[in-house]
């Protein structure tokens, strides 16, 4: 019968749309959690992609927006932020002015005040 032929395809393009949220929303959380790893613990140098804004391909925004967030978290749960607010102005700065990799190592230092 035709009407369950597409009542089944329906069914399954429900499906297979709750499972590509599920990818996106798993591989946005994993490029999260490599940005905050980095901001954590930039070593010697940090993950270049993260430097670069988004307009040339990168993940800077990204991680000033991850920045921010873990700085309004932490404040809203009661929790020293220290310099952080500080750090991450400057890293806006050094942003604005077109110095990537200067406004990264701010962030940087903005996230490890904060966390």
């Amino acid at each position: 019968n035709m009407e369950a032929i597409i009542d089944s395809a329906v069914a399954a393009n429900t499906k297979i749309d709750a499972l590509n949220v599920t990818v996106v929303a798993g591989n946005d959380l994993d490029l999260r959690l490599q940005i905050e790893e980095d901001l954590a613990n930039p070593g010697n140098h940090s993950i270049a992609l993260f430097e670069v804004p988004n307009a040339q391909g990168g993940y800077l925004d990204l991680a000033r927006t991850i920045v921010a967030d873990i700085i309004q978290k932490m404040t809203a749960a009661g929790q020293s932020v220290g310099n952080g607010p500080s750090f991450l102005a400057s890293g806006d700065q050094a942003r604005a002015a077109g110095r990537f990799k200067d406004a990264y190592a701010a962030y940087s230092k903005a996230y490890q005040a904060a966390q």
